[in-house]
């Protein structure tokens, strides 16, 4: 895994004044994070969660700042390859248990159009 120059996670538990130190991060190389911590709300189901993306800085990644409905939790970067020329775009998607799949997947069928 320490080969990786991505790497996406979903249930961080991470509050927004949580920092993430570099050393704890599986990537060797230089790294970028980027996160959506969930906010927190009086209840404790919906005060979990989080997604992040870590990216290699040789990647040259940066966060494509896109409106999605507060009903999707969604990461966004576009990485590009300096070796190939070859750009990426990821994206880290969470779909709450409680959310129907009836529900989410019109939700991400138009954030991804």
């Amino acid at each position: 895994m320490k080969q990786a120059n991505i790497m996406c996670f979903t249930e961080t538990f991470l509050k927004p004044h949580q920092h993430v130190e570099h050393n704890h991060l599986p990537i060797q190389d230089e790294c970028q994070v980027f996160r959506l911590d969930r906010l927190q709300t009086n209840n404790e189901d919906l005060a979990k969660g989080g997604i992040m993306i870590v990216c290699s800085r040789s990647l040259q990644p940066i966060r494509i700042n896109l409106q999605h409905p507060p009903q999707l939790e969604v990461v966004s970067i576009m990485a590009t390859s300096t070796h190939s020329g070859c750009r990426m775009c990821i994206m880290a998607v969470y779909r709450r248990p409680n959310q129907p799949l009836t529900a989410f997947l019109p939700l991400l069928n138009h954030y991804i159009s």
